[in-house]
């Protein structure tokens, strides 16, 4: 079975959002347990691999985002972009996606 999800990616960070009773390391899923796997009009469509090399001010320019809808759409990212990694799927929406809690 593969390792459950923790919250580094904007799907599992909705993942997390929409099913409060998940703790942060998801560690108290159980097999089988029914999830909600999204929002109607409340999900990231579009996103972005980080390749090595990748940095914020690459990646707002080659999406064509703004580095504040780009930090807004993936709170896991710190200001400073210092925090991403190779794999790591960001969220590169040109509007903040309206996420409920």
């Amino acid at each position: 079975m593969k390792s459950p999800p923790t919250s580094t990616s904007p799907r599992e960070y909705q993942l997390a959002l929409v099913n409060p009773q998940i703790d942060a390391g998801c560690d108290n899923l159980g097999e089988g347990e029914p999830l909600c796997l999204g929002i109607t009009g409340q999900d990231c469509t579009m996103t972005y691999v980080i390749q090595t090399g990748d940095n914020c001010d690459l990646i707002t320019t080659n999406e064509n985002v703004a580095r504040s809808t780009l930090l807004a759409n993936n709170p896991n990212v710190n200001s400073d972009c210092s925090n991403i990694y190779p794999g790591e799927v960001l969220c590169t929406a040109n509007t903040v996606v309206p996420y409920t809690s």
